[in-house]
């Protein structure tokens, strides 16, 4: 070997002895944890999605950095095996590579592993939830909170029970309690100037709404007459035991067939005004239809007949025309209101022996409490009912300078009630004055009224153009539900208009520091509260207020007045 060779030979040797001396346990693992705190926390200083030059160029520059130190130390990894090789000989060099491996080659790799895994576990879900909850704690802006009919129940949780009777005070006619409890009530002078409705599904809260202003009507003075094709349980003796602590009279005519009192449909009154029940009766008002021939011929027969009557009783009528020399023409014509009139005669509550039943001129003058009682499911006491509704407005017409207190009028189920007579009192409620008080389902419920020859969407539009005091409950149809959004106007409201996410390298979202805030228009009452109201909450609308939420409550009745509720028996004679 020549001296240039050993001299190659022994640099080696010494160069292969300094790299094994250097090559310390620890290093490995030195190296391992290096490399997994890396793949963990990522590289510090800059984020991938950070978009100025000098910044990519970091990024790129620390990614090449760590990328030649991982390279590094598998290349010093080789070079042991090569001189291990080279010094010791092939078995040591075998025994070497397993030693490395076994001791920390699966470490490594679990540990990389583990923090590759902990490095998209935290970023895809550790900083979402991370941002969530900060973004949920910021100290920030006052702003509010669209409608959302998820929320909307929760507006009434607990609230407590009242009893109406402890909030009636003079000038104001009570209705409920505000959500932040708070009375609300409408002026006296409103209330009796202004017709009022309330529109609701049963057993929402118009019953127990007709309690309260019934009870401080009757408080108040008022004549009051309620007609109701359904009755009720308690409200006759509530409105009785008013009557009776106010030294007045109470009167309840039950009109089914084994109700108490009885009434004549057309025996009181100018003839003018009977001939007018008269066609309501018996269904011969004018349709402009070819049938109009025959009801304008049968009624001015029977007009013939009332005239000649001394008692026009409803089988008085009928036997005159039985004996009634008819021509081929006239006998036609009557054909039907004959039958009609002998059906009603044969009903007790309508035919009342002579002098006796009720008189609503003598209930009017004397200032009493009249209760009704009609039947939703019988015809002819629907349309009896309805003809008393009539009597009703043409007496509060004809008597509005005699009467020395005002005159309230209930009147539930318009649907069934509803007649072209009380169209025009709602069209003229000033000169009959006569403070009408009503109450339906729905707008859809008026659509379509009992008495057909009434055109469903003016009775709908009379009633809303014409009651200025309104009260909505829940359970109302969405076109109802509808209008009350619209009718109860906007308001500004402040609400975050933005915010955006930034979506990570694994797929997890956060939110980005900035928000837009802005104002939009919301209605005042939204649609979602009108479809989510529980029962006995509405939505009251009043002139020169806004709309307002309120919650009723029934009166409070003792329980030996409860139980004999359904035992009212006072009654006008029959």
């Amino acid at each position: 070997m020549t001296g240039f060779a050993e001299a190659v030979t022994g640099a080696s040797n010494h160069l292969a002895h300094q790299a094994l001396e250097a090559g310390h346990p620890g290093l490995p693992l030195l190296a391992i944890l290096c490399l997994s705190v890396t793949c963990a926390i990522g590289l510090p200083g800059v984020r991938p999605g950070d978009d100025r030059v000098s910044a990519s160029i970091l990024w790129w520059r620390l990614r090449i950095a760590a990328f030649a130190g991982a390279l590094l130390f598998w290349l010093l990894t080789i070079c042991h095996l090569v001189l291990a090789e080279r010094l010791l000989g092939d078995g040591a060099a075998r025994w070497f590579l397993v030693d490395w491996a076994g001791r920390w080659g699966l470490l490594g790799l679990a540990l990389i592993g583990l923090a590759i895994s902990s490095r998209i576990l935290a970023i895809r879900y550790g900083l979402t939830w991370l941002s969530k909850q900060l973004r949920a704690h910021r100290n920030s802006q006052e702003t509010e909170a669209l409608s959302d009919v998820r929320h909307e129940a929760a507006r009434w949780a607990g609230a407590q029970g009242f009893d109406p009777r402890n909030h009636y005070r003079p000038g104001i006619v009570f209705t409920g309690l505000a959500p932040d409890g708070q009375p609300v009530s409408i002026p006296v002078k409103t209330a009796l100037e202004t017709m009022k409705c309330v529109i609701g599904a049963t057993r929402f809260g118009k019953g127990v709404t007709f309690q309260v202003w019934a009870d401080q009507a009757v408080q108040r003075g008022d004549c009051v007459i309620f007609v109701d094709p359904k009755g009720d349980d308690f409200l006759p003796v509530i409105l009785r035991s008013r009557a009776e602590a106010m030294g007045r009279e109470f009167l309840l005519v039950d009109l089914r067939e084994t109700g108490a009192g009885r009434w004549a449909p057309l025996e009181h009154g100018p003839l003018e005004e009977r001939i007018i029940r008269m066609t309501e009766l018996l269904g011969l008002k004018e349709r402009g239809t070819d049938a109009d021939h025959y009801k304008i011929l049968a009624a001015s027969v029977i007009r013939e007949v009332m005239a000649e009557l001394p008692r026009t009783s409803l089988g008085a009528i009928a036997d005159a025309l039985e004996r009634r020399d008819l021509s081929e023409g006239e006998w036609k014509a009557l054909l039907s209101p004959r039958e009609k009139l002998k059906r009603l005669a044969r009903r007790p509550s309508l035919t009342p022996r002579a002098g006796r039943g009720l008189d609503l001129d003598r209930v009017i003058r004397s200032n009493a409490v009249l209760y009704v009682i009609g039947d939703i499911d019988d015809d002819e006491i629907r349309l009896a009912a309805r003809t008393l509704l009539v009597e009703v407005a043409q007496l509060a017409r004809r008597l509005r300078h005699e009467r020395t207190a005002p005159l309230s009028l209930f009147v539930d189920e318009l649907k069934f009630m509803a007649s072209a007579v009380i169209l025009r009192v709602l069209a003229a409620a000033a000169y009959t004055g006569l403070n009408l008080n009503l109450a339906f389902q729905s707008f859809a419920d008026l659509l379509k009224p009992d008495d057909e020859s009434l055109d469903g969407r003016a009775v709908l539009q009379a009633v809303l153009t014409n009651c200025q005091v309104k009260l909505f409950f829940g359970g109302s149809d969405v076109e109802t539900a509808e209008w009350v959004q619209a009718a109860s106007g906007t308001r500004p409201k402040r609400v975050t208009r933005m915010e955006r996410t930034e979506v990570g390298a694994y797929g997890g979202e956060r939110w980005e520091d900035g928000r837009t805030v802005g104002e939009i228009e919301e209605p005042l009452i939204h649609a979602n509260t009108i479809l989510t109201l529980p029962r006995g909450h509405a939505v009251l609308f009043q002139p020169e207020r806004t709309a307002s939420l309120v919650r009723v409550q029934p009166i409070r009745i003792p329980e030996t007045e409860a139980i004999a509720a359904k035992a009212v028996t006072t009654a006008a004679s029959a």
